[in-house]
């Protein structure tokens, strides 16, 4: 049986780590100097809208990556049954179904590798989205206190 070659999502691989790390540190960047931002009481309102902004680039993200998600899962899927089929049929060796999985699960390492970074990345996203919501209702919150401060 021939070896299983995944030095295509390897290389992949290492671009989207690569690419996620500067995404990451991209939305750090911008969430930290928004944050900075609601310290002066002029800079709400741009606070305000660059936050609503940022959400939904982060849901459109979102949405992307869950599309790409979907699809590397089934090339996956698609890869276990045709790796399983070259083991029941070209393996030289007998092995029980359990081997047989192992050994498939083996080859697929790479690309479940790849699709647990595309899920951590989207996770990441997740919270941030999160903590950009609080930071909406942060904003609302100083602003009844600077309400009250002037009645």
């Amino acid at each position: 049986m021939k070896a299983f070659d995944d030095s295509k999502i390897v290389a992949k691989t290492a671009e989207l780590e690569q690419m996620f790390k500067d995404e990451r540190d991209k939305w750090n960047n911008k969430i930290t100097e928004l944050v900075a931002s609601i310290r002066y009481n002029d800079k709400f309102t741009d606070a305000m809208v660059l936050g609503l902004s940022y959400r939904q680039q982060i849901i459109e993200q979102i949405a992307q990556y869950k599309n790409v998600s979907a699809k590397r899962r089934s090339t996956i899927d698609k890869l276990r049954a045709a790796r399983y089929r070259e083991y029941m049929v070209e393996g030289d060796l007998k092995l029980s179904a359990s081997e047989k999985n192992d050994a498939v699960n083996a080859d697929l390492t790479a690309y479940t590798y790849q699709l647990n970074l595309i899920d951590n990345h989207t996770e990441f996203l997740r919270d941030t989205l999160r903590m950009l919501t609080d930071f909406q209702y942060t904003i609302k919150n100083k602003l009844d206190m600077i309400k009250e401060e002037l009645m």
